[in-house]
């Protein structure tokens, strides 16, 4: 029957937050429900180029690698080394500081960027845990680099922003053979001395040869990251006005976050003591899609001509009992192996950098030197015997110096010692016990709190507690006896996401040399379920479509940057009708074509299967009006045998269905035909004299256009199109079609699936992949009558690429409009100048010196 409203096939839309938009398409399946396929876009990958100073042999060079991908996808690194005696790698793991900074650069103009670093987690564990607990809690909000000397550092992290102050917790030095002062953009701890690390840190210019590099900082300064993106950024920090070291102009810390960045990385290098000579290194970056972007550079390894400090290992606290001697070693580490004294001293008398020390009180000290010997560092074997009879504490500074005088004193000078502080216990303190306390439960998102208050002491020693609380082995992710975690502090542990389980434990040291690791309780936590925001109109017109916008909200940072599944049911009659997937941010459009009040409902699911609470709205919807003189007719669901005749007696255009006479109508418009689902022949006879818009639906279907312009969309299927008219538009949609234009200048667009495409007698525009209008007559009605006005083809083709004025207005086919379905299509030009818009491993049967190629119609030979 025929219809004054405008029924037409479901179609869904739907738009990612990032602002990229996609069509959701169907083919046939047995349920006869539509399955989606997601957008298509053409990924690409960045790497910028690579620069470095050159390598001092023995020594490790790290190269920020700062990469781009457009769909911001993971990137991957490769490298290769074009001499096997220089070694590279990609530094693995590690998460990332994310610092906005803002102030006046040097034209006293305001800036804004973020400073992004990777952190060295496997090489710092100790050091970076610690500034991750900061960054986490909000403690570098706000602050200042408040000293600036380009050419050389930019410090921050004070809270008086003055060097002068910190969080009020001091942390040692940690130091690592591969973390020198040999490479730019290093991220390393400010300090007043061996083991004042607080919260000040600086950053090593990135405009520096390796004769510039301060190596004189190696191993009194902690090395833990490296700048990875943001140097446009750090460059106006560096050369923004100063007053002596003093930025004129606040250069404020406005924000730090701890990310997982997926874009950039670190590249190291290494090369042997003894070698000089130079490398190519090749790095590859490889991103969404499997796309790619090639550097390479060659570093030069030099001699190294600086003879660093040497530094201690890691020394404990020592307990021994009454009259009895204790023997430990302790390692001492020189990148030259050269001869190295230790000593232990009393920190009264260890403290300015002239002093030369004395043995500490109520002990006689004994130490044996061992020599380094190929990669084996030397130590010292240090015997304490305490003075008889005492009992108590004794404080020690423990020393270690090469034979290099660097300062103005004497070589036994406290400034040419790195130093650690430790104590002595004597007498028979015992060991406490550790308790971890839970097991603990909470949901994601929210606050942890945890209680060492079961742990003892015999000897009511004053404890202090320290707790890993994701079971990555390292301590000091809280402090105290009955800390609490927030939940910000929570997720830059890695636990943000429910639902899992994670071991606690808690290690206490009595101040003594006891330090007790308590067995492992258990963190369980649980997901929560998202919620669900629908917002959209609450009236609607039958036939045409309307968006809606859903906005999930999850507790879990994961869950939330991850992706949401949403499920929705049309017609509220139990049975979902739609499933897609996208952000936290997504967009919906269906059409509804019942009149009257249409309720449906939406959940969204997270990745972890929290299913929300079910929102259920309500929307009326009215008739739809066509334009003066349209008229509709649509199918049914089956296989239907639609003819268009024209009856030359009555004048009326006659609708036969099946073999039917449908009915009969007066027509001074338009005609829209909508086959429905299932497999349709469609036919226009040859004289019916008005210009038709025939959607197949569903279905593998056959349609025929008629004498006038016409709009023959296949739909899903594998589909026959042809236009008999002065000039079509076929689109294929989805599935494996084949196309034939006929008399006039048509257009003629695959849509997704392997078509072929056949030009008629005039030239035609032909499009292998699909468009954003594939599913819009009154745009493609704008491509066509653009491409069959009398213009020659060169201006046709500017006009519908952007590049000039025509009567398609603001509807063009470019790189953003026009997608590559990744299928085979094939071209048949036959006769006329031809347009090809076609994609690699496209191939074009038929052509001619004429017709023109790709999206910037390009002319190539035959």
């Amino acid at each position: 029957m025929f219809h004054n409203t405008l029924a037409r096939m479901l179609k869904s839309t739907f738009s990612h937050a990032n602002g990229t938009k996609g069509r959701r398409r169907g083919w046939k399946t047995p349920d006869r429900q539509l399955e989606c396929l997601e957008s298509r876009q053409l990924l690409t990958v960045t790497l910028s180029p690579l620069t470095s100073p050159d390598l001092p042999a023995g020594k490790t060079l790290y190269v920020p690698l700062t990469g781009v991908d457009s769909g911001s996808a993971d990137i991957s690194y490769s490298v290769t080394s074009s001499d096997a005696n220089v070694t590279a790698s990609i530094l693995s793991g590690g998460q990332s500081i994310a610092m906005t900074v803002t102030g006046k650069d040097s034209q006293g103009n305001d800036f804004s960027g973020t400073l992004t670093f990777r952190l060295f987690e496997t090489l710092s564990p100790d050091t970076t845990a610690r500034i991750k607990q900061l960054v986490s809690s909000g403690f570098y909000d706000n602050l200042t680099f408040h000293r600036i000397i380009n050419g050389f550092v930019a410090q921050g992290g004070d809270p008086n922003g003055d060097g002068t102050g910190g969080s009020g917790t001091d942390f040692s030095d940690e130091f690592n053979t591969t973390e020198t002062f040999n490479s730019r953009g290093l991220l390393a701890m400010a300090n007043s001395g061996d083991d004042t690390n607080d919260s000040q840190f600086f950053v090593v210019d990135t405009d520096l040869t390796l004769a510039q590099m301060p190596q004189h900082l190696n191993f009194d300064h902690s090395i833990f990251g490296i700048l990875t993106s943001g140097f446009d950024t750090f460059n106006k920090i560096m050369t923004t006005p100063v007053n002596g070291s003093t930025p004129t102009n606040t250069v404020r810390i406005t924000n730090a976050d701890i990310i997982a960045d997926n874009q950039n990385g670190v590249l190291v290098v290494n090369a042997p003591n003894g070698f000089t000579g130079s490398s190519t290194i090749e790095v590859t970056a490889t991103g969404g899609g499997n796309a790619q972007d090639v550097e390479s550079f060659s570093v030069a390894v030099v001699a190294d001509t600086v003879n660093d400090k040497a530094f201690l290992g890691d020394v404990q606290n020592l307990t021994t009992p009454v009259d009895t001697p204790i023997t430990f070693t302790v390692q001492g580490i020189d990148l030259e192996s050269d001869d190295l004294t230790f000593v232990v001293s009393d920190p009264a008398t260890f403290t300015n950098p002239s002093d030369t020390g004395s043995t500490p009180n109520h002990l006689t000290v004994g130490i044996q030197i061992t020599p380094a010997s190929g990669n084996t560092p030397s130590f010292a074997t240090i015997t304490l015997t305490p003075e008889s009879g005492f009992e108590g504490d004794i404080e020690m500074l423990i020393g270690v110096r090469d034979q290099t005088n660097r300062g103005n004193f004497t070589l036994n000078s406290r400034s040419n010692y790195d130093t650690q502080k430790i104590t002595l216990t004597v007498g028979n303190n015992v060991a406490p016990t550790a308790d971890a306390g839970g097991p603990y439960t909470i949901d994601e998102g929210s606050d942890l709190t945890v209680s060492a208050t079961a742990s003892a002491d015999a000897d009511n020693d004053t404890l202090t507690y320290s707790w890993d609380i994701n079971g990555d082995g390292t301590f000091g992710d809280a402090t105290g006896v009955n800390p609490t975690l927030t939940a910000a502090q929570l997720s830059a542990l890695g636990i943000n996401d429910g639902p899992g389980t994670f071991p606690i434990n808690v290690r206490v040291d009595d101040g003594h040399g006891h330090v007790t690791t308590s067995s492992s309780a258990t963190l369980t936590v649980n997901n929560v379920i998202p919620t669900l925001e629908v917002t959209g109109p609450t009236a609607g017109t039958a036939g045409e479509s309307v968006s809606f916008s859903l906005v999930s909200t999850d507790v879990g940072t994961s869950d939330q940057n991850g992706t949401f599944t949403y499920t929705i049911d049309w017609d509220n009659d139990g049975t979902d009708d739609e499933t897609i997937t996208g952000t936290s941010s997504t967009t919906v459009s269906h059409t509804f074509n019942t009149i009257g009040t249409a309720t449906y409902k939406i959940t969204t699911t997270d990745k972890d299967g929290g299913v929300s609470q079910a929102v259920t709205r309500t929307i009326d919807i009215t008739e739809a009006v066509l334009p003066d003189g349209d008229v509709e007719f649509v199918g049914t669901d089956g296989s239907d045998r639609i003819r268009l005749r024209f009856n030359r007696r009555t004048r009326m255009v006659r609708v036969f269905l099946n073999g039917e006479l449908a009915d009969e109508f007066e027509v001074t418009g338009t005609i829209h035909l909508d086959g429905g689902d299932g497999d349709d022949y469609i036919r226009v006879g040859r004289w019916v004299k008005y210009s038709t818009v025939i959607n197949g639906g569903d279905g593998d279907d056959v349609i025929i256009g008629g004498m006038r312009s016409d709009v023959i969309m296949g739909g899903a299927g594998d589909d026959i199109l042809r236009g008999r008219g002065r000039a079509d538009v076929l689109v294929g949609g989805d599935g494996d079609d084949k196309l034939f234009g006929d008399h006039g200048r048509d257009v003629i667009i695959g849509g997704a699936g392997a078509d072929e495409l056949h030009g008629g007698l005039r030239g035609d525009l032909m499009i292998g992949g699909e468009t954003d209008f594939d599913d819009d007559a009154e745009s493609l009605l704008a491509i066509l009558t653009e491409w069959k006005s009398r213009k020659p083809i060169d201006e046709r083709i500017a006009n519908l690429t952007t590049n000039g004025v025509g009567t398609n207005g603001d509807i063009f086919l470019d790189s953003s409009t026009v997608t590559d379905d990744a299928e085979t299509d094939k071209f048949f030009g036959y006769y006329g100048h031809d347009w090809f818009i076609d994609f690699p491993g496209d191939q074009i049967a038929w052509k001619s010196i004429y017709d023109r190629y790709g999206l910037d119609g390009t002319k190539k030979n035959a």
